[in-house]
């Protein structure tokens, strides 16, 4: 596994509008531009949640991000605002 370069592949999907397009359309190059393994591929492509992201070593803001960007039921089901809330124990 590499953490890293997921998390390099999230963050180029945060500072551009094309890279977090290509991420969300699951574009087959990212997996040899930021040398992903089989694994961490078919976990991008099957909309992973913080829970999978975090345990791969990649760090807890950019997991949720990361979701966010990958996978848009959970962008649709909840805001930053309420992910931070929720796993806060806030109400």
């Amino acid at each position: 596994m590499s953490p890293s370069e997921l998390s390099r592949m999230f963050e180029d999907a945060l500072a551009s509008t094309d890279a977090w397009n290509a991420v969300r359309a699951a574009d087959p190059t990212l997996s040899r531009r930021y040398a992903l393994s089989a694994d961490e591929w078919e976990i991008v492509r099957n909309n992973p949640t913080p829970d999978v992201l975090a345990p791969l070593g990649v760090p807890p803001l950019l997991a949720m991000w990361g979701s966010f960007i990958c996978n848009p039921d959970f962008e649709r089901a909840m805001s930053a605002r309420e992910y931070f809330a929720a796993t806060n124990g806030e109400h």
